[in-house]
């Protein structure tokens, strides 16, 4: 006889983990060990996946997800947590009397979303995000006299947004190494956040696409383009929430602090095609099975238009100005991503690249200290489950 499903739990697995983080501007280690934990219902109803780490200097990450998929939509609740320390140099009275002491910043963000998938290749994620960073000095002297341990909490936010994407990627064995086809996505966030002293609400808009080409050559060539665009209403906002242009999610031949403005366009162009396929060679614990190699081209840029200029009376003038201020910063790069298998099972993607700024920028520190960037080589490298 036919009878109703009950969901099955899986069991509870435990991967023990070491963390080590480096400081070049200290020239210290901080090793934080620590176990990431997982467990998904038989028929993949429920999961349940999040980690912790510990230093010894009390440094911490706690981090987990938990998804259910019983209702029509999937709902998801995230939460992340970081701690760290660090022992810094104060000066007080113009620098006239110095005092040391140890600064201690935490930083959470809870977020529970639902994701809707409207076949054949459309979705749609509505959530809500609630955060706070905290910062605490230490107890500490100053010529003598004793200053009590100080609190505050610098951020608190709370947005919500939603975000709709659709994703034609052509089925190919490479289509996560080396994909082919389109996707693309289309987000907005009202924001409500206090930063010190100041409240700040804004909208915060979000566009991105993709597009590979296999081209009709033996090897499995792919040239594909990347364009994410962002755009915030408020140009009177702290700079603290700007979009930023640079680093790893950006131009990565430039830092990532480096660009920055309420508006953000960054563009990149790949040239992708492997080294070797389906190697399936054992190296200790790890599977080897594809190396591809990537010739990159990128432009964007990052800037805030005047205020007085921003009005819907004349867009013509409007869309000129925004013209006017887009300076357009170029690097290349190469990079190489090693797609594994871990214990057989668990999937292993490893990239590494380096990257080359043509341009040279400037950037002005609140101290009026002038930075010059561009004209170096920058290098990243990421390990996770599967490539971006």
């Amino acid at each position: 006889l036919a009878q109703d499903y009950i969901m099955q739990y899986g069991p509870m697995f435990i991967l023990p983990r070491l963390q080590v983080e480096i400081d070049n501007e200290k020239n210290t280690a901080t090793y934080k060990p620590g176990f990431y934990f997982f467990s998904d219902e038989i028929l993949n109803n429920y999961s349940l996946v999040g980690g912790f780490g510990l230093a010894p200097n009390l440094d911490m990450d706690v981090f987990f997800s938990t998804q259910y998929r019983g209702f029509l939509p999937t709902i998801t609740f995230e939460y992340f947590q970081m701690v760290r320390h660090t022992q810094e140099e104060l000066w007080y009275y113009d620098e006239v009397w110095p005092a040391n002491s140890e600064l201690t910043f935490a930083l959470s963000q809870g977020v529970l979303s639902a994701d809707f998938t409207i076949p054949p290749m459309h979705g749609l994620t509505i959530d809500v995000s609630a955060s706070n960073y905290r910062s605490t000095i230490g107890s500490h002297l100053i010529d003598g006299i004793s200053i009590p341990r100080l609190s505050n909490d610098y951020f608190k936010g709370l947005d919500w947004g939603f975000k709709w994407n659709m994703s034609h990627i052509n089925v190919r064995q490479e289509r996560g190494i080396n994909p082919s086809g389109y996707k693309a996505s289309i987000s907005t966030r009202d924001n409500h956040h206090t930063f010190l002293d100041s409240s700040h609400h804004y909208l915060k808009f979000n566009l991105s696409g993709f597009y590979g080409y296999l081209l009709p050559i033996p090897g499995q060539f792919v040239i594909s383009n990347t364009t994410e665009i962002n755009l915030i209403d408020n140009n009177t906002i702290d700079d603290f929430f700007y979009e930023f242009a640079g680093g790893l999610p950006g131009l990565r031949g430039y830092p990532f602090y480096s660009l920055k403005g309420s508006r953000r366009v960054v563009s990149t162009s790949t040239l992708r095609f492997p080294i070797f396929r389906d190697n399936y060679s054992r190296a200790a614990h790890l599977t080897v099975r594809d190396l591809y190699m990537g010739l990159h081209a990128q432009a964007g840029a990052a800037w805030v238009p005047d205020i007085e200029k921003v009005t819907t009376d004349d867009l013509s003038a409007w869309i000129s100005h925004e013209r006017d201020k887009i300076d357009l910063v170029r690097d290349v790069g190469v990079d190489l991503r090693l797609a594994l298998n871990s214990y057989y099972a668990f999937p292993t993607a490893i990239e590494v690249g380096a990257y080359y700024g043509l341009d040279d920028i400037s950037v002005t520190t609140a101290d009026n200290t002038v930075i010059n960037y561009g004209g170096e080589w920058r290098y990243y490298w990421k390990v996770l489950f599967g490539f971006d």
